[in-house]
């Protein structure tokens, strides 16, 4: 049976929304799961999703392992990637039924566009379905991140390859585009040689697609470790989706309010005022410039409600949000910027503030303090 994105009929969607009716046929849903593929594409990666696509396409499954035998690691890998496929089908449907949410309240035939009401059956209050699509976007989000959680967390780690490094047996290495598996653990010489290493084609590096994804590199080259990082000095609903979509607007502040500052070396004693700065002004920036439905709950919600009131001006809200984040922002960099110009004073990483502070001598009867 042919399958639309890894579904082959409706009743497979309850498992993943189990608010659905049970009796949804897919095909009616096919243009909102081709839709919603090219999000979850754009989160993970167009090769990662192919990943995906091939395994539920595949038809020769490896056996699984006989009572007290070993599982062989084909069928390891497969374990791995039906894991990865279950993980991805989570975002996948819910964000497919957000899209279709529209086409489930009308119908639009040769005679217009209606909508269905019966004795039994009317059409569902406007809160209602608001509440219903915003479940659905939390549902992704938190499928997002635990997909993303997986991919970085079983895909096989690799290094370039170093000089007088202690590795170990089976350690993995990239050497001019080739990897390599070390044959026993070792320390390696000034110069690379082979007699040390046994080759692994590159399809036997498990989620290489990943690894070398620009999603995935270009967030791992910001200030931040991970989205969990940033939802530390802004709550974004630990949104590892948001984290990617915005990876390009924390870059941008990187470059437009830091780099000038302090060029690729952070000082140590001031990355909690540079993280919580980069984050508030991210999500300002990402106000504007993301999709709303890509925005953090917290953020998501007002505009919502905004959207939702008869005559609610969605500008004036989105700008009137972003304006408070902004002038939290400005708050942080104008504190860095004084921390800065106090080490700058005193030629140390002592604040200047320190060489007018009062130490009474115990010796002394009477101390003066101005």
């Amino acid at each position: 049976m042919a399958h639309i994105e890894g579904f082959n009929a409706g009743v497979e969607l309850k498992k993943y929304i189990s608010g659905i009716d049970a009796s949804v046929d897919i095909d009616n849903l096919e243009s909102s799961l081709r839709q919603a593929a090219v999000d979850v594409r754009d989160i993970i990666s167009p090769e990662v999703y192919s990943l995906y696509i091939k395994h539920v396409e595949l038809t020769d499954i490896p056996d699984a392992p006989a009572e007290n035998e070993a599982s062989s690691e084909a069928y390891l890998r497969w374990k791995m990637m039906e894991e990865m496929a279950e993980l991805l089908r989570v975002p996948l449907s819910a964000i497919a039924f957000h899209h279709h949410f529209i086409w489930l309240t009308i119908r639009v035939s040769n005679s217009g566009v209606t909508t269905t009401k019966s004795t039994q059956e009317t059409t569902a209050y406007k809160y209602q379905t608001s509440e219903a699509k915003n479940s659905l976007l939390q549902r992704a989000y938190a499928g997002y991140s635990d997909l993303i959680d997986f991919l970085t967390e079983h895909a096989d780690k690799f290094s370039d390859f170093a000089p007088a490094f202690d590795y170990k047996a089976d350690d993995l290495i990239s050497q001019y585009g080739t990897f390599y598996k070390a044959n026993a653990d070792f320390t390696s010489l000034e110069a690379f040689d082979a007699a040390d290493w046994t080759q692994a084609p590159a399809s036997e590096v498990f989620l290489l697609e990943w690894t070398l994804s620009d999603q995935k590199r270009e967030s791992e080259s910001l200030i931040f470790t991970n989205y969990r990082d940033f939802d530390k000095y802004y709550g974004i609903d630990r949104s590892a989706a948001f984290f990617i979509k915005a990876r390009h607007i924390i870059r941008k502040n990187i470059m437009s309010h830091l780099k000038p500052r302090f060029g690729t070396a952070y000082p140590a004693d001031l990355m909690e005022e540079i993280k919580t700065f980069l984050a508030y002004q991210t999500v300002a920036d990402a106000i504007i410039r993301l999709d709303i439905n890509w925005l953090p709950e917290s953020i998501r919600g007002p505009i919502n409600d905004e959207m939702n009131k008869k005559g609610g001006d969605v500008q004036f809200i989105r700008e009137n949000l972003r304006n408070k984040l902004i002038e939290d922002a400005k708050d942080f960099l104008k504190g860095i910027d004084m921390a800065r110009s106090s080490k700058a004073q005193t030629g140390s990483e002592t604040p200047s503030f320190i060489q007018f502070e009062v130490k009474p001598d115990a010796d002394r009867k009477y101390v003066s303090s101005l």
